[in-house]
């Protein structure tokens, strides 16, 4: 009994350790370099330089045909044993103990099959040579697993933690990027952490080889005495400055890849932490079944995971502060107190400055408090001034505006006659429409229209929300480019997502209530898996734009939202061009010489108000044609 009982406590709280001890460590054939393959990911050493490989990176190699033969099965069983071993840990959590022992012992036998096809049958060939020590442990560990008895009053830890499963899952599945890229937008972000770590200042001064790039130069403001500061809000790298404090504190040099590492990491938690709370928003409304199926369509069947999860845009940060309201809204519902209202109010303080142009998403809080909850009021709005003062007043020194950088573009915004086709544009676009690249949350709709006849502070509060929404989309729709660039999908309307999953989630519930036709529930089941398709497309098949070897003008060029013949997403399942759909169309030509570029309106009007930045960065007079 004793060795059973310690046998099952190893079993619960010891077995995640497995995630960090190697499967092999490995040696390439002619010196070439070394390396160390964990359950997920590789870090390996050559002559070409360091790099970190996430298994959905192998995966990249074989959709895309870089492997070929042999080498196919070399990337796809790391990625295959990697699956079944994290569904052991899921069993191992449930007391599933012979079961999990099983999908061990299967892990890493296919873990080992792996080494055996790269290296031979005696681990040493013509490509190299390795030890699979991880992979034999975990051979050892699963015969004891299967060996062992289950308690029969054991808690289910998975069913008790499911939150935190959910939020692990869907962050190793972020994390395994398939084609890490750097948009010009989001390079303050990443260097911002590091220069509150080891300068202990906002600017951004010691960092010329991309303050004074021509790709990405345009990103930085001169606050004067030639220091620089991002345009963008700073929110999102004040929040993830702790996590990167940790190679900070262990005295990692700060390198590309240690910046590519962090950054996608970075988005990978901010990601998964978003869905966990969206899955703890539908648990109101649903049971544990349908909420994890909402959370599923929110991490895997929109942009979330083919954008908010691959790059540090400020949008992953909108979902989870907004995911985060949500769930203080709803537990108030269930739980009143002055700690609710208090974290919604720093949330919403965050939220405003974090993407000023989603910041009407803040009404139905405001409402909320406001109708429900007016003698708390003051809690509300002072929480939300601690929040916020801190980034009004680094606008207002650096910018002298209250909204940053954001106040620059204000002139960009215009009600005119193409408003209503951008409106439609934002939602049924064939190359940016919500949508088309999520259809599934069509069905948020009636979901919205159900919460009609309900007078629940929560389902008032969702219905204020739609007006919110409504309006958000409407701001977006003034840009002149509303369609926001190059990154795939709609990525400006990825603030709406936790709001729009709510609304599915409810529809959910209300037909699992009702003689469901078969037919309506096969249509939602299409929906879905053709929505987690086109995500996967822009994961593993979407070429990104934003890389050196590139001429630089190549890097503004957009393409056409409404060109249904020339679908970005058909273009990169087939790779009909290296750079699909890309035109001219929303830019301005400027010319000299022989040199020509094309500008974005944000870029042109950069170089308006600031000539000698752009002969800076170009090399040459701004010239309007």
């Amino acid at each position: 009994m004793s060795s059973d009982w310690s046998a099952n406590k190893l079993l619960k709280y010891f077995y995640p350790i497995f995630f960090f001890i190697p499967m092999n460590l490995f040696i390439m054939s002619a010196g070439i370099g070394y390396g160390i393959q964990w359950i997920f990911f590789r870090y390996q050493a050559t002559s070409l330089g360091d790099s970190v490989m996430p298994l959905g990176r192998g995966l990249f190699y074989v959709l895309s045909g870089v492997m070929s033969g042999k080498s196919i099965f070399s990337e796809i069983l790391p990625l295959v044993s990697a699956l079944v071993f994290f569904a052991a840990f899921l069993f191992v959590l449930a007391n599933r103990t012979r079961l999990s022992g099983l999908l061990t012992i299967a892990s890493g036998m296919i873990s080992l099959a792996s080494s055996f096809n790269q290296y031979g049958i005696t681990l040493h060939g013509g490509m190299g040579a390795c030890i699979p020590v991880g992979s034999v442990i975990l051979l050892i560990f699963g015969i004891c697993l299967f060996l062992s008895k289950p308690e029969p009053d054991a808690e289910n830890l998975l069913v008790k933690y499911d939150y935190l499963i959910l939020l692990l899952g869907a962050f190793l599945v972020f994390s395994n990027w398939a084609t890490p890229f750097f948009p010009n937008d989001t390079i303050g972000t990443q260097l911002l952490p590091y220069s509150i770590l080891e300068n202990h200042t906002f600017y951004l001064d010691n960092y010329p080889d991309y303050t004074n790039d021509i790709l990405y130069g345009f990103r930085f403001y001169n606050v004067g005495n030639g220091h620089y500061v991002s345009f963008f809000p700073i929110v999102t790298p004040v929040l993830i400055t702790p996590l990167y404090a940790i190679p900070y504190l262990l005295d990692i040099p700060f390198t590309s890849l240690t910046q590519l590492v962090l950054t996608h990491i970075s988005a990978a938690l901010i990601s998964a932490l978003a869905a966990m709370f969206v899955y703890l928003d539908c648990c109101y409304f649903s049971n544990r079944k349908i909420a994890l199926l909402s959370a599923f369509i929110f991490a895997f069947a929109t942009d979330t995971w083919a954008l908010s999860s691959q790059t540090l845009y400020a949008h992953g940060t909108s979902e989870l502060l907004l995911a985060v309201m949500i769930f203080l809204v709803l537990r108030n519902e269930k739980q009143p107190s002055n700690g609710n209202i208090i974290f919604l109010g720093l949330c919403s303080g965050l939220f405003l400055f974090n993407r000023p142009s989603d910041s009407l998403l803040i009404l139905p809080f405001l409402a909320f408090v406001l109708w429900y909850h007016r003698e708390k009021i003051e809690y509300y709005i002072l929480s939300g001034v601690i929040s916020g003062l801190p980034f009004l007043g680094y606008n207002l020194m650096f910018f002298h505006t209250i909204f940053g950088g954001y106040s620059m573009s204000a002139s960009r915004l215009a009600l005119d006659g193409t408003t209503f086709f951008n409106y439609l544009g934002l939602l049924i676009a064939p190359n940016k429409g919500l949508f088309i690249f999520s259809p599934v949350l069509i069905v948020s709709i009636f979901g919205f229209w159900i919460t009609r006849k309900k007078n629940t502070p929560a389902c008032r509060f969702l219905q204020g929300s739609v007006i919110a929404m409504a309006l958000t989309v409407l701001v977006y729709a003034t840009f002149d480019d509303w369609s926001g660039g190059n990154p795939y999908g709609p990525r400006y309307l990825t603030c709406l997502l936790p709001f729009l999953v709510v609304g599915m989630c409810i529809f959910f519930v209300h037909i699992s209530k009702i003689p469901c036709n078969t037919l309506i529930t096969a249509a939602i089941a299409i929906l879905i898996v053709i929505s987690v398709f086109v995500q996967f497309i822009g994961v593993f098949y979407y070429p990104q734009h934003f890389v050196p070897e590139q001429n630089w003008y190549n890097q503004w060029t957009a393409d056409n939202p409404w060109d249904a013949s020339d679908s970005v997403i058909i273009d990169s399942l087939f790779h009909k061009t290296d750079i699909p759909v890309l035109r001219n169309d929303n830019g301005t030509w400027l010319k000299e010489g022989s040199k020509e570029q094309c500008l974005t309106p944000e870029i042109i009007q950069l170089f308006q108000n600031d000539p000698d930045r752009y002969e800076q960065l170009c090399g040459m007079k701004y010239t309007p044609l």
